[in-house]
C-alpha cells in the first residue's frame, strides 16, 4: 500500500446497523493518535511499518484486539476488535463523543500492540488517562 500513514482504521460491520459519522470520527481520531505516535517514534524497533486497525461492528465488546502477522509486502501490522454495536449506536451521532470513543479504543489497541512487540506503553497510557478524564 503505498501511503506514509502509521495507523489506518477502518470498520465492517459484522450485524445489521446504520452508524453515521464513522469516516470523520475514524479520520480524526487517526490523525490525533498518529501525531502523538510520530511524536515520540513510537514504531522505532518495531517489526512494521504501520499499523491497520479494523473495528468489528459486532454484539460484544473484545478485551483485546486480535492479531494477525505483519504483513511482510506492505510492513503493516494487522489488527481487529470488535465493539458491540449498540454501544456505537448511543453516541454515533454526535461526532466528537464518536470520535473520543474511537481515540480511547486504538490507545488501548496500540497499548496490546506495545505489549505483545515490547514497544513503549508510557506515552500510550498517558494519552489514555487524558483521555479518559474527558
Amino acid at each position: 500500500m503505498a501511503h506514509n500513514r502509521k495507523l489506518v482504521i477502518g470498520a465492517v460491520a459484522l450485524v445489521k446497523a446504520r452508524v453515521h459519522n464513522s469516516i470523520e470520527a475514524f479520520e480524526e481520531a487517526r490523525d490525533y493518535v498518529e501525531e502523538i505516535l510520530i511524536s515520540f517514534d513510537w514504531l522505532k524497533g518495531a517489526p512494521f511499518k504501520w499499523v491497520g486497525l479494523i473495528v468489528r461492528y459486532g454484539l460484544k465488546n473484545d478485551e483485546f484486539p486480535a492479531f494477525q502477522n505483519v504483513n511482510k509486502k506492505n510492513g503493516d501490522l494487522p489488527i481487529a476488535i470488535e465493539v458491540d454495536v449498540n454501544d456505537i449506536l448511543e453516541i454515533h451521532k454526535n461526532k466528537d463523543e464518536f470520535a473520543l470513543y474511537i481515540k480511547k479504543l486504538t490507545f488501548s489497541c496500540l497499548l496490546a500492540v506495545a505489549e505483545k512487540y515490547k514497544l513503549s506503553k508510557k506515552e500510550l497510557e498517558l494519552e489514555l488517562v487524558k483521555l479518559s478524564a474527558i
